[in-house]
């Protein structure tokens, strides 16, 4: 029971502090589907996701972005890259580049992988704070900060 009360503390606590977006990005990461509407319902968030990382990755071709995303939403996905390379005519190394960014003269060009990333952990900077005052988690010392 206890896990089942603090996943709901979890719950509350996202509802109340998070956006709509990044509700989307936590429950298209870790929203389990165990029923049909739950299915459908994370299918939906994962196209939120997918339409925030597009916004900041116009490059990549949309239905290896999908793919991806739904990779790292916990689904198999569709194709490996090698059909993905044949499919586009590109090499290994460009769909790496479209999934884990690269360096360009001194500064880091961003991925699929590096947005995610960034979505995901955003939701934790902001549900610190409220797990903290709940009691959830111990506050972290001054050296663990940033």
């Amino acid at each position: 029971w206890d896990r089942a009360a603090q996943s709901a503390m979890i719950i509350a606590l996202m509802m109340r502090h998070l956006s709509d977006d990044q509700k989307a990005v936590l429950i298209a990461r870790y929203g389990k589907p165990i029923t049909e509407r739950v299915e459908k319902d994370k299918r939906r968030y994962l196209m939120r996701v997918l339409n925030l990382v597009r916004a900041e990755l116009p490059k990549p071709q949309l239905y290896y972005l999908a793919d991806r995303v739904r990779e790292w939403g916990g689904y198999r996905r569709d194709h490996d890259d090698k059909w993905w390379a044949k499919h586009y005519d590109v090499d290994a190394r460009t769909l790496h580049r479209w999934s884990y960014g690269r360096h360009y003269r001194g500064q880091h060009i961003l991925g699929i992988h590096d947005v995610l990333y960034r979505l995901e952990h955003a939701c934790y900077d902001v549900l610190l704070e409220p797990m903290i005052m709940a009691g959830m988690v111990p506050e972290p010392d001054e050296d663990q900060r940033d």
